[in-house]
């Protein structure tokens, strides 16, 4: 089953980054040239050369598909009869509504933003620590000693057989790839 927030968010991310690089020289020559309103980065002929590009629609369109699945989100969240027993970022935020109710909007805010915040720095940890690997076969047979002893095949899986009691030496790998690579330093 594709992911559409993952598609959508992949498809934002690239589409805005490719329109922002393509419209700083247009933007630097209007605000040079132009007046105001006319002129600069907010000014009418960026504003028309947005309502004109195709990167720019493309953008919108998937902003559009992440603002529907995160309100989708939200609502069956909300309309979940097991709220209570959920531990997710999104049940808390509602739990947390006794005292002021959250709008949708700011709940969109905060499911984007976690996403943001999770995605990038994790894929970024995860590949200087497969670098770092790669690199130090003896760091790595260690770590996969580590792993066959305290998760044989078939064990289950949980956040305590992670822990840096259980996993020292994996725990140990986490945090030197973090020390010599911060994700956002």
């Amino acid at each position: 089953v594709p992911n559409k927030y993952g598609a959508a968010f992949d498809e934002a991310h690239h589409t805005i980054f490719e329109y922002s690089i393509k419209a700083i020289p247009f933007a630097t020559m209007s605000s040079i040239f132009l007046p105001w309103p006319f002129g600069g980065y907010s000014g009418l002929a960026c504003r028309i050369r947005e309502a004109l590009s195709p990167i720019y629609r493309r953008f919108q369109a998937a902003n559009k598909i992440l603002d529907q699945e995160s309100l989708r989100l939200i609502q069956a969240c909300r309309s979940d009869p097991n709220l209570e027993q959920r531990r997710d970022m999104l049940a808390l935020f509602l739990k947390a509504e006794e005292k002021e109710r959250f709008s949708d909007r700011f709940l969109r805010d905060m499911v984007l933003n976690m996403v943001i915040a999770g995605r990038d720095t994790t894929a970024c940890t995860l590949s200087w620590m497969f670098y770092a690997l790669a690199t130090n076969p003896e760091v790595q047979r260690q770590l996969c000693k580590e792993i066959d002893e305290k998760l044989p095949s078939g064990k289950k899986l949980t956040p305590k057989s992670l822990s840096p009691s259980e996993m020292p030496y994996l725990n140990g790998v986490l945090y030197e790839t973090l020390r010599l690579w911060p994700p956002v330093p």
